[in-house]
């Protein structure tokens, strides 16, 4: 498949075309020689509006076409497919247009993900032989049409790189759905050490629970805990516990599990960050974090004050939302 290319989105392609043709129309910045009158762009937002209102149509009616065309072929002609996909990439070289490779290597993992819906096993069993490396895209596949199905070959399959990591957080949210004891024992099951990658961002987290995730599974059954002894850690686990449970989030955030030096101060963050944009969350987390006792409240201010050093600007956001963290005798603008 060849290292990722990353694609600038559309969408912003359009956008900096459009600046551009603004910033031409204003003319030279104010320092530059000669200097020249400013014009203001006659042309009002609604303009831009709608230009990017017909290109998000127009991407649309593309994407339904690719779509009806992948629902429309058989098993045969979607390895066909993948396998003439396969081949274009191997023969693209350095000089190979970007936005040409960038087409092509989507193409190929959608038709992936379709055999995997249409075929499950067969597709597995398929693309081990001819295309171990679209493994992921068809598992992908398969846990859309058959979670339970998809499961049970992650867990009990032996390929190195069985699916996207989205994919198995999805799968083990549906656990969570049934119940704790199905949440943790799959986790339990699970071998974390294989390769999960990202579908879409290498630099994120790896194993993120959805904003919208009932947390309560992951408590309740001691699943989150025991994966962050094992080293696994959560995303957004406790930004969602935050929100949802301020008060047992802030029981946990200093001697939960973590081998990051500063994480103690991460944890701390992501509580009070999910009161960012909600008033009604922010009360509730400072409303928990004001019953603390004292020597409780201390270390929060502490270990958020330490986060600074690092990650200004995110501890200097939560100083103006929080001012209450702020420890005696220190400022947000020292």
């Amino acid at each position: 498949m060849g290292k990722i290319r990353w694609l600038i989105p559309p969408l912003l392609g359009v956008a900096a075309f459009h600046l551009a043709r603004t910033s031409d129309a204003a003319g030279p910045s104010p320092g530059s020689v000669p200097a020249v009158r400013q014009e203001r762009d006659p042309r009002s937002p609604s303009d831009f509006e709608d230009v990017i209102a017909g290109f998000d149509r127009k991407w649309a009616k593309l994407e339904t076409q690719r779509a009806n065309e992948l629902n429309s072929m058989s098993v045969a002609g979607l390895q066909a497919r993948v396998l003439e996909l396969k081949k274009k990439i191997a023969g693209f070289d350095p000089e190979t247009d970007w936005d040409m490779v960038g087409r092509t290597e989507i193409g190929v993992r959608r038709a992936a993900v379709q055999l995997g819906k249409l075929a499950k096993l067969e597709a597995l069993e398929w693309i081990g032989k001819e295309a171990p490396e679209l493994r992921a895209s068809v598992m992908t596949g398969v846990a859309e049409v058959d979670p339970d199905l998809a499961l049970r070959e992650i867990i009990a399959g032996k390929s190195q790189s069985p699916c996207f990591a989205e994919t198995l957080m999805n799968l083990l949210q549906r656990e969570g759905e049934k119940g704790p004891a199905e949440l943790a024992q799959a986790c339990e099951a699970v071998s974390w050490d294989l390769d999960y990658h990202l579908s879409d961002d290498p630099f994120g987290e790896r194993f993120s629970l959805s904003p919208d995730v009932d947390l309560r599974p992951w408590i309740e059954s001691g699943a989150a805990l025991a994966l962050a002894q094992d080293g696994v850690r959560l995303g957004n686990l406790f930004s969602i516990w935050g929100s949802t449970d301020p008060g047992q989030a802030l029981e946990y955030w200093e001697a939960w599990p973590d081998d990051r030096p500063e994480g103690g101060g991460f944890r701390a963050a992501e509580i009070f960050m999910a009161g960012m944009h909600s008033d009604e969350d922010r009360n509730r987390i400072l409303s928990a974090f004001e019953r603390l006792p004292d020597s409780e409240r201390a270390k929060v201010s502490t270990a958020l004050a330490e986060l600074k050093e690092t990650h200004r600007a995110w501890a200097m956001q939560l100083e103006a939302r929080y001012p209450e963290l702020v420890p005696v005798g220190k400022g947000g603008s020292e």
